[in-house]
């Protein structure tokens, strides 16, 4: 017998004993109620029974019959209480042994333990918050030297630049953005870009969009596009604003960008986090100074970026990372550049 027929076995077990306790729940109202209507009805004097309460014979039978009606309702008022009581407990250790179930479930399918239910509930709800889902990302990384010319015009607008070896990295990234909602959904493109020492030259350069449905096809280019500096404690951002756009249910938008930056040509990071919820990422970096350093792309789990090639090629290398598991919102990939140091 497989796991799964093995658990599904287990669940209709579980449910088939949630639904007796719902019956015996509402047996225990009914009581409940009856015990409550016989009780009331003594204590306001309702007839319940049409003897001649005018003859001894009569009288009698009554008031044994109202003594025997109190009795009954204190009675089904206190088995109502006590049930609905005992039954809430059960319901409870119930509720233990489903959380129990679903942990063995994930043990034995998994090999693992959930730590805690607000673990799931927080992995659960970032997926059904998503307005949209990201397919198709591919970010390209160009490194080059960086040509003098822009060097001087980097000083010239920034005169206290003094980043050692610099080297200009090109950005391109493309997806898809697909709305994953059941109704028409805003989709706000968001980018933004570390200044580091080149607050005028580190800046995204172009941005288009294109959804076939909507007829929209637009794009920007460099001075059109509305930046603002954004200040934190760790760093100094360009924040782009760019407009809004109406996706409707399962309707897909094309998104491109091109960026530059300088950066330094010894260690350092390129670091990134995701917004939404992401079906993989495909990096590329086309290495064009040639100088052996050491790349390594890492992200959210040791074993989720597969190296796909390096090709050694006559004006640069080429290295590549796929990784084919989903990225949540907020988690991150950061791509390492060194050159090992000779001995």
């Amino acid at each position: 017998m497989n796991i799964s027929n093995l658990l599904n076995k287990k669940d209709c077990k579980l449910q088939e004993k949630i639904d007796k306790l719902l019956k015996i729940q509402f047996y225990y109202i009914i009581l409940l109620l009856a015990g409550i209507f016989l009780v009331v009805g003594t204590l306001f004097n309702i007839e319940y029974f049409f003897f001649d309460k005018h003859s001894v014979f009569g009288s009698k039978i009554n008031e044994v019959f109202e003594l025997l009606c109190t009795e009954l309702g204190i009675a089904f008022c206190v088995i109502g209480v006590l049930g609905l009581t005992l039954d809430k407990h059960q319901k409870n250790k119930q509720e233990e042994m489903l959380n129990k179930f679903i942990e063995n479930s994930f043990f034995a399918i998994y090999g693992w333990i959930i730590p805690s239910k607000k673990y799931l509930e927080t992995v659960v709800s970032q997926i059904f918050n998503s307005n949209f889902i990201r397919t198709n990302w591919n970010i390209t990384y160009t490194i080059s030297k960086i040509p003098q010319n822009i060097l001087d015009e980097i000083k010239v607008g920034n005169p206290t630049f003094t980043l050692a070896d610099p080297l200009l990295m090109e950005i391109e990234t493309s997806y898809t953005m697909t709305n994953i909602k059941a109704y028409g959904q805003e989709f706000n493109p968001m980018f933004s870009i570390e200044r580091e020492d080149a607050p005028n030259f580190n800046k995204l350069i172009f941005f288009g969009i294109k959804i076939e449905s909507s007829n929209i096809d637009i794009k920007f280019e460099n001075e059109e596009l509305d930046c603002t500096t954004i200040l934190t404690k760790e760093e100094i951002n360009n924040k782009y604003n760019l407009p809004k756009y109406l996706i409707k249910s399962e309707e897909t938008a094309q998104v491109n960008t091109y960026s530059h930056a300088v950066r330094s040509i010894n260690q350092t990071t390129e670091f990134f986090t995701t917004l939404y919820l992401s079906e993989g990422i495909k990096i590329k970096v086309i290495d064009k100074i040639r100088e052996g350093h050491i790349f390594v792309c890492e992200a959210h789990s040791p074993h989720s970026c597969i190296k796909e090639y390096d090709k050694n090629k006559t004006s640069c290398v080429e290295y590549s990372w796929v990784i084919n598991e989903p990225l949540l919102p907020f988690q991150g990939i950061s791509l390492k550049w060194y050159k090992p140091t000779v001995v």
